[in-house]
């Protein structure tokens, strides 16, 4: 998941080495938070959230297939 998650962020930002994805359980979720650089939130959350949306949707589906849970919050 975090592999799939950090293709999919450094896809779309502009500053690719500031990206980093930190794992943490939580019961039975896995939270993945994401950091990229301060310019580049604009970018991953979209207008409205979609961007964002999209991106855990995608991976949500992801870690359905393996029965896994997972949630996606973005640092600041």
């Amino acid at each position: 998941m975090k592999k799939f998650l950090k293709y999919l962020i450094t896809s779309i930002v502009k500053y690719q080495d500031y990206v980093s994805i930190k794992e943490a359980e939580e019961g039975d979720y896995l939270n993945l938070i994401i950091k990229v650089h301060p310019k580049d939130i604009k970018t991953v959350i979209g207008k409205n959230g979609l961007t964002i949306k999209s991106i855990r949707e995608l991976v949500k589906i992801k870690a359905f297939k393996k029965g896994k849970r997972i949630n996606i919050k973005i640092e600041e």
